[in-house]
């Protein structure tokens, strides 16, 4: 597991720590399950390859389902932290959230959130199949998978309304996201020729702006002690145009004869929705 895998767990058991202090209160412990859907322009091949041509995307099917644990908290009266964790049956994280925010009059606030997932680009090596003729595209016989790992940061105006059997959160946040960088090389051979080629890859982070609604909806069903039980759900959304700039160093015949460019990849229309239900426990 990467470190950046690792963020959340710190996060939540940080989280965890500060929940059990007597100095917080109204208390909350969430189980839910829950699904995303990632939609992506893909564009035709061009003169140099386009990651986000072969960027994994769900659209609410297939292996697009997780479970997920979240925890919040007043401190105070007027602040509110939360953390959120989203993950596959095998503990990889799906997505994870990390907000506060300030009441500023009755219902209205204003909050952050550092939220992160990782996603998977898949055969991107096809693209010299189909576009280098006469080369082997690829001597390396591996399939070609490698995750990013989306991270943002978004800020905006939130309502927190809550009464004896219902809450509602409705966020607006907006911010700045981006990728953290990955690299690859691809080896080629001619074709019935001796000639050889190795194509290194790395991307930028290629910062891009956002926008990030989410609405969390809680209904107390009962309550046993000092414990209230209740069922949840929470709809989120990131819409943003995303591209990905990248240096690629292209070795020819012995790998000594090297040339260096930087491409700068067209934006694509991107949106990620995510789903979730499941019980609270507040105290």
């Amino acid at each position: 597991m990467s470190k950046v895998a690792l963020i959340p767990l710190f996060a939540f058991l940080l989280f965890w720590q500060c929940i059990t202090a007597q100095v917080l209160t109204e208390k909350r412990f969430e189980m839910f399950f829950g699904a995303q859907g990632i939609s992506c322009d893909s564009f035709p091949d061009g003169s140099n390859i386009d990651f986000l041509n072969y960027i994994e995307k769900d659209d609410f099917s297939g292996n697009c389902a997780y479970i997920g644990f979240a925890g919040s908290a007043k401190v105070g009266e007027k602040v509110l932290c939360s953390v959120l964790v989203g993950m596959y049956s095998d503990l990889s994280p799906v997505n994870y959230n990390v907000s506060a925010s300030y009441s500023l009059f009755r219902f209205i606030g204003f909050g952050a959130s550092f939220l992160g997932y990782p996603q998977l680009i898949d055969r991107y090596d096809m693209y010299h199949w189909n576009t280098d003729v006469g080369m082997y595209a690829n001597l390396n016989p591996n399939y070609r998978q490698r995750r990013l790992y989306n991270l943002g940061f978004a800020a905006g105006p939130q309502l927190n309304y809550k009464n004896k059997w219902i809450n509602i959160n409705m966020k607006l946040h907006a911010g700045v996201r981006w990728t953290r960088s990955l690299e690859d090389a691809i080896l080629q051979k001619q074709i019935a020729g001796n000639y050889i080629r190795l194509i290194s890859y790395e991307t930028s982070n290629s910062p891009s702006l956002y926008f990030f609604p989410e609405v969390k909806v809680g209904i107390k069903l009962f309550r046993i002690s000092e414990t209230s039980i209740g069922l949840r759900s929470r709809f989120s959304s990131e819409i943003t145009q995303r591209f990905i700039n990248y240096s690629v160093i292209s070795s020819e015949w012995t790998l000594d004869n090297s040339s260096e460019s930087y491409i700068k990849s067209p934006k694509h229309n991107y949106s990620k929705i995510d789903f979730d239900f499941g019980i609270y426990f507040e105290w």
